[in-house]
């Protein structure tokens, strides 16, 4: 119920450019309710994206976002000062100019509620007044058993290794991923997917392998006589086939970076 009354809420304000704050736990989906956002509201124009932690790119990431439909603030939580006060001298130029301008929506991301970041001394209360206009709160995943499926089918989707019809999500395995504490929230569950599709078999495959500590010894019976080397060889270059050879995406489906798996393929061909 939580979660869909913020992705509700969420959606209502799409289409106008009412600034949001979205608050919960690492890993809960802020992001991606952030870009949901975006998408509903403002599809044909970019998104700027900026981590407040590193106060010297802070600024010339604001003067790059001034023609951006979203600017999405990341980690406002953890915002040191000189981050603050470049954040507060953009706004005041940008939304208080004499001139109004088409102004990007600013969504802001944070672990603790905005009110506590102020009492805390962490976030300036002028800033927080401008920015904390709406607020949405995300539960953690382990909160939210309901929304295991929908979010399973969405990641499976978005890896492009799954077809509709081949990942089954039955009641008994949705209860065994409810019971799981999902630290890593929403994060890990996409990371669990991304891992399960790298190694996934040509036949269906049953979400509840996404708990699997070693989810290819699972999938296929006869991998026990090969090497960890082989597995993971032959994991890259399903993915690779998968994605049209696409280092990124591949490497993005796989949990790894694009550096890493072009070192692979490097090692492989030697």
């Amino acid at each position: 119920p939580d979660t869909l009354a913020a992705l509700r809420l969420a959606e209502a304000l799409a289409p106008r450019k009412t600034t949001l704050v979205v608050q919960g736990e690492s890993g809960t989906g802020k992001s991606l309710l952030a870009r949901r956002v975006h998408a509903l509201g403002a599809p044909h124009r970019a998104l700027a994206s900026i981590g407040m932690d590193d106060p010297e790119g802070v600024r010339s990431e604001l003067s790059a976002a001034e023609h951006a439909g979203t600017l999405l603030i990341r980690g406002l939580h953890q915002a040191p000062r000189e981050s603050q006060d470049a954040l507060a001298d953009w706004l005041a130029r940008i939304h208080d100019a004499p001139e109004p301008r088409d102004a990007p929506r600013i969504i802001a991301t944070t672990l603790r509620p905005v009110a506590e970041c102020v009492e805390r001394g962490q976030l300036r209360s002028d800033l927080a007044h401008r920015l904390d206009v709406v607020s949405v709160h995300l539960p953690p995943l382990r909160r939210r058993p309901c929304d295991l499926s929908a979010l399973v089918r969405h990641f499976a989707g978005a890896t492009g290794a799954f077809a509709e019809s081949e990942l089954r999500c039955p009641p008994e395995s949705l209860a065994r991923l409810a019971e799981h504490p999902f630290k890593g929230n929403v994060r890990e569950l996409e990371n669990r997917v991304r891992r399960l599709a790298a190694l996934r078999p040509e036949t269906p495959v049953d979400a509840g392998l996404l708990l699997d500590p070693d989810p290819g010894s699972s999938v296929r019976r006869d991998d026990s006589r090969r090497s960890l080397k082989e597995l993971e060889r032959e994991a890259i270059e399903r993915s690779l086939a998968r994605h049209g050879n696409n280092r990124t995406r591949a490497s993005r489906e796989l949990g790894i970076s694009v550096r890493t798996l072009r070192n692979k393929l490097q090692r492989y061909e030697a």
